[in-house]
């Protein structure tokens, strides 16, 4: 995982577990709990205040900053 190319779920799980394949039902658990992760990680950077910028970060364009599409 040294590249810039973030590995798919299925890519991913088989770099760490080469000797006990990992099933297909897992692979959508480890997608489904990515997704999770993203947008809550997006809805709570959506509610920080920068000292950078003078106001409030617009929330809909940091949630939708990372499309859940790219989670694969």
């Amino acid at each position: 995982m040294s590249n810039n190319k973030i590995p798919t779920a299925e890519e991913y799980a088989n770099s760490m577990y080469q000797e006990y394949p990992v099933s297909k039902e897992i692979h959508e658990l480890m997608i489904e709990f990515a997704k999770l992760h993203v947008q809550a990680a997006l809805k709570a950077a959506s509610n920080v205040k920068t000292n950078y910028i003078s106001r409030f970060l617009i929330t809909q364009d940091i949630i939708n900053a990372y499309p859940l599409e790219n989670i694969k």
